[in-house]
């Protein structure tokens, strides 16, 4: 019995620290922001974070813990004004005069155990246009010689490091351009059936963990690096890839002050990518498809397979204005 007590008072007291604690990190979310480097590292997992108010609200108020309770409301209302929404049902369609384009964003995992699971993702995905991070000289020997004929059009830039880019697209690459920052970086210019587009594809380098160290500047400055460019397009505009961040970054909400995430507008559910490779959920969604106002995003959807990499492959159906 006395022991029962103690396992009854513990859970408890674990039950307002985390109270605490999550209340502590949303008010200075909002308030400092990453300026305050755990707020960074947690930003990782905000969405988890405020779940668990979710779950653990149900035994305060079956027992009365009305401070506890209290203590719950604000990570439930952020967990839902950010959330909830990806889980109404949404009807989108494409608006008259447009060409529908679908674009997969893959990162295939600097060296997967089987390249052929992410062959036959590919194949079968049939995207119009395929980003492709972590390309080394073997998956793009691979690429070349099984899909070349379904996408004749390739921008190769494998390298023996995570840095390796690559598009494939069933329309015509007249512009291809490759830089490294501290990751690998890529603007192809393709021609839609006589509308040129833009497309980015991206991996900004992840500083928020701690075998990276604590430092977002570097994630930041590739970022910046490609809106940069970006804002000295005019033609529309997609920006693809690893972002290596969630939507509660400040490098997210930088990206979209001017661009939209496709998924977060038509996708349904969390759209969790990373971790693919675990015997656990995917609890992270750092692979983003982003749009100019050229484009109407139609559906946006996360692959149950992984084909062995680490990360799932999104695929994102939009509609371009001709």
């Amino acid at each position: 019995m006395i022991l029962k007590q103690k396992l009854v008072k513990l859970f408890w007291l674990l039950v307002g620290l985390y109270g605490i604690s999550i209340t502590i990190y949303t008010v200075l979310q909002l308030t400092i922001g990453e300026g305050f480097i755990l707020v960074a590292w947690m930003n990782n997992l905000a969405y988890l974070l405020w779940a668990g108010a979710i779950v653990l609200i149900v035994p305060c108020i079956i027992f009365r813990r009305q401070r506890l309770i209290a203590l719950m409301l604000m990570p439930i209302i952020v967990f839902s004004v950010n959330y909830l929404p990806m889980y109404l049902p949404r009807s989108t369609s494409a608006p008259p005069d447009t060409e529908q384009l679908t674009v997969l964003t893959y990162n295939i995992n600097l060296a997967p155990p089987d390249l052929n699971g992410i062959v036959d993702d590919i194949r079968t995905i049939d995207a119009d246009i395929v980003a492709i991070q972590e390309l080394t000289y073997t998956s793009a020997e691979l690429f070349n010689d099984e899909l070349a004929r379904q996408y004749p059009y390739l921008a190769f830039h494998p390298v023996r490091g995570f840095h390796g880019q690559g598009v494939m697209s069933k329309y015509p690459i007249t512009e291809d351009d490759f830089w490294k920052i501290y990751l690998g970086h890529q603007r192809v210019e393709i021609d839609i059936n006589g509308q040129p587009i833009v497309l980015y594809n991206v991996h900004p380098i992840h500083h928020i963990l701690p075998f990276w160290g604590f430092d977002v500047s570097r994630r930041t400055e590739e970022v910046n690096a490609f809106l940069n460019k970006a804002s000295q397009d005019t033609e529309p505009i997609i920006i693809a890839g690893d972002m290596n961040m969630t939507d509660q970054s400040a490098d997210y909400q930088r990206i979209t002050s001017t661009y939209h995430d496709s998924y977060k507008q038509v996708g349904y559910g969390m759209g969790t990518t990373f971790p693919a490779h675990l015997p656990i959920p995917s609890l992270l969604r750092i692979d983003y498809v982003f749009h100019s106002d050229d484009f109407t995003a139609l559906t946006a959807d996360v692959l149950r397979s992984s084909g062995r990499s680490d990360h799932r492959p999104l695929v994102v159906t939009l509609a371009l204005a001709q």
